[in-house]
């Protein structure tokens, strides 16, 4: 029974181990590809600037603010 055995693990080796290098030539030039796109390219300086949204809410509000209080003065003012 074990010679039956390691005859069938032989055999699907056999089987497998194309397959298996296969995968890895794939892989290969895979990389390869992805690093040939990007030969030669030099990373930017570059720098990020985010505006995060509880600072444009209060942008808002306080613009909105300004604004009434504007309207508000002129509306005044042309009463007077």
């Amino acid at each position: 029974m074990f010679t039956r055995l390691s005859s069938i693990d032989s055999r699907m080796s056999i089987f497998e181990t194309p397959w298996i290098q296969s995968e890895f030539d794939k892989q290969n030039n895979i990389i390869q590809a992805y690093f040939k796109m990007f030969k030669g390219l030099e990373p930017k300086d570059e720098s990020y600037m985010r505006r995060w949204s509880f600072e444009q809410e209060k942008e808002k509000r306080e613009r909105k603010i300004k604004i009434e209080y504007l309207t508000s003065v002129q509306l005044m003012t042309s009463k007077g």
